[in-house]
């Protein structure tokens, strides 16, 4: 009953909209006729914005609106009636990135250009970086590298800089053939750039050292190898001020993995003996060994690994023992060595964390797409949480070639009871992985089985907000395969949970979670009403923005959401009322310009019209499978304190 009450409470509030009403009651004929169109809705809604920044990222959305129409007369026009120089850069970027796709590269390129020139850094240096790394990055896609280098130069954030020259060298050889001699060249000159860029970073430590190594690997698939071993060179030095042990031997380890890669085989011995023997030493020759198997002979690192087995005899801490075994593991799979990476496993006699261990593993042959070695781990890993991003990804293989109803069976094997307790936190995003295969490749007569077993696997998670959005996850699905009212019960089961937990840190993110299910199942007035009751952010999180100009704070997020769904079904007024709810002014720029993409590409995905969304890690969309289903994370098992840095602002000359 409870859950009943709290479903339908919210629709018990006044009307959100009731002074717009009253303002709409009476209306003359030109204001009809304006209202008519959605575009001019949209630019009349922009204009009353206050600030240049506001009234720029509202009109950069028209922009984008009419290029979505192929009209790119008025997307022109349009651009010129924004005054703000970060605004019209983005809409030249996107001007840019529309005749790309349209093959005129030329004319992509000519604009990217204008697009850098328009860029003023001047009291925005933030967000003047990112858009310049954006720029480069796509000039260097583009094949312009040259115009690439010169975008980068202008970046003031040091951090920023670095980033973009490695990220602009990387495009230019994926965009080029791998072995065009003159394109390495090139990324090479701007690889040293950024070992210069580096070396104004303020900060020691692992994460310091571990930029250069980054650098260096990049230098050595450009076939600058001389250039790697400089940028070694100066992080061996860094690492050698690290005061904390475990990071200054972790620190040794990566640069001997660097050298490695760099086939400078005695510089990496001679980094190894500065390494205690022990986990420590055995940490770095996997890595090492790994290394080799990088650089193409995965054979070659078999005695290294042996030995790095050896060190761990001296290790007699279970505690820091199977972690470490883990990470062996995972450089093991890494270079194909599976039956080594199998045996490594049975090292581990932590049933949980052995598992753990497999399912890193499976899920980096999924990578590989080795998925009939991968479906052999399932025999050894119990709990269901760690079994279904593998079941998953194999079903999703299967369904790529049509075989729908195989890839419904394996989903329906992954959530089988196995007699062995799941692991509540790890269950959400197993479930998630389930059902976004289900929907994509599964046959729909599985879909109550599967649904049911979800469910009963959610009560599996203590009523907290995880529990929330395993169930958002759930309802998502139920509503696209039109069942409403099962989606509608799962929604109310979610607010009770959230109504619970409402002082819980994470109570923002799990409300927005629930109107996104709301917005599924088709009942957009509820998810503006569940986006309306959700606190506003303060201090730092408001102005919280990702790199496309969108903004993270759940509230921004859940209420463009609502605004873009509405939109996608021609309902403008209240695509209007849900941005104007917004009292962040920016945030509602943003809101305005995900409007007018929705009006003119209702096809669009909504993500992909609101934006990255409240967090990188964290996707609403149940549907969205363009990645694995299961991310897995590629960081060291062994945590140590690595370091802070510390970016610097470096305005150069004639930036603006």
């Amino acid at each position: 009953m409870l859950g009943a009450c709290l479903f339908i409470a919210p629709l018990a509030l006044p009307p959100l909209s009731a002074p717009a009403l009253a303002q709409n009651a009476e209306i003359d004929p030109l204001t009809q006729s304006v209202m008519q169109d959605a575009m001019l809705q949209l630019r009349f809604a922009a204009l009353q914005l206050e600030t240049d920044d506001e009234v720029g990222q509202a009109l950069e959305g028209l922009v984008r609106a009419m290029l979505a129409r192929d009209e790119m007369d008025k997307a022109l026009e349009e651009a010129g009636r924004i005054d703000d120089s970060l605004w019209v850069a983005r809409a030249y970027r996107s001007i840019a990135v529309y005749l790309h796709d349209k093959g005129d590269i030329e004319g992509a390129k000519n604009y990217l250009k204008l697009a850098s020139e328009k860029v003023e850094v001047a009291g925005r240096l933030k967000r003047a970086s990112e858009l310049l790394r954006l720029i480069a990055v796509k000039q260097a896609e583009y094949g312009d590298l040259e115009s690439a280098i010169r975008t980068t130069r202008k970046i003031p954030s040091v951090l920023t800089r670095l980033q973009a020259f490695q990220d602009a060298a990387a495009a230019s050889q994926t965009a080029a053939m791998e072995d065009d001699k003159a394109t390495k060249e090139v990324a090479a000159r701007v690889l040293r750039q950024a070992f210069e860029q580096a070396k104004n970073l303020k900060g020691r430590g692992l994460r310091l050292v571990r930029i250069f190594v980054g650098i260096a690997r990049n230098q050595t698939r450009a076939d600058d190898k001389a250039g790697a071993t400089l940028t070694l060179e100066f992080a061996k030095s860094q690492a050698e001020k690290i005061e904390q042990p475990a990071a200054r031997n972790r620190s040794f380890a990566s640069i001997a993995s660097g050298y490695t890669f760099a086939s400078d085989q005695a510089r990496a011995m001679a980094m190894l003996r500065l390494i205690p023997e022990g986990s420590e030493r055995a940490l770095a020759l996997s890595s090492v060994a790994r290394s080799l198997g990088e650089t193409g002979d995965p054979d070659a690192g078999i005695s290294l690994f042996i030995l790095a087995k050896e060190q761990m005899l001296l290790e007699t801490n279970p505690e820091r023992a199977f972690p470490v075994y883990a990470q062996i593991l995972k450089d093991e799979t890494a270079i194909g060595r599976y039956a080594d990476a199998f045996n490594t496993a049975g090292l581990i006699t932590d049933r949980r964390i052995q598992a753990k261990a497999l399912m890193g593993m499976g899920l980096i042959m999924m990578r590989q797409k080795k998925y009939d070695e991968a479906k052999v781990l399932l025999n050894y890993i119990p709990f269901i949480s760690m079994r279904a991003p593998i079941f998953a990804e194999i079903a999703r293989h299967v369904g790529e070639k049509g075989k729908r109803v195989e890839a419904s069976e394996l989903l329906l094997q992954a959530l089988e009871p196995t007699g062995f307790e799941p692991v509540p936190e790890l269950l959400p995003q197993a479930l998630k992985s389930v059902l976004s295969i289900q929907l994509r490749f599964g046959t729909p007569e599985s879909d109550s089985v599967v649904f049911q077993r979800a469910r009963e696997l959610s009560r599996a998670i203590p009523d907290n907000l995880s529990r929330v959005n395993a169930l958002t996850y759930l309802a998502t699905a139920e509503a696209s395969r039109g069942l409403h009212d099962d989606a509608n019960r799962t929604i109310s089961s979610a607010w009770t949970i959230a109504w619970l937990n409402k002082k819980n840190p994470a109570y923002p993110l799990a409300l927005a979670n629930i109107a996104q299910s709301q917005i599924a199942v088709g009942d957009i007035l509820s998810a503006f009403d569940t986006s309306a009751r959700l606190p506003d952010p303060q201090g730092e999180a408001m102005e919280d923005r990702a790199p496309d100009g969108s903004f993270r704070a759940p509230k921004f997020d859940a209420l463009t959401s609502v605004a873009v769904a509405a939109a996608k079904t021609d309902e403008t007024d209240l695509a209007l009322r849900a941005a104007r709810q917004i009292d962040h002014p920016p945030a509602k720029a943003a809101a305005l310009a995900a409007v007018a993409v929705a009006s003119a590409a209702p096809d669009r995905d909504l993500r992909e019209i609101v934006g990255i969304g409240p967090t990188d890690v964290h996707s609403y969309n149940v549907l969205t499978i363009s990645r694995p289903a299961a991310t897995l994370q590629e960081d060291e098992e062994i945590v140590v304190d690595e370091g802070v840095i510390e970016d610097v602002m470096d305005v150069p000359p004639n930036s603006g």
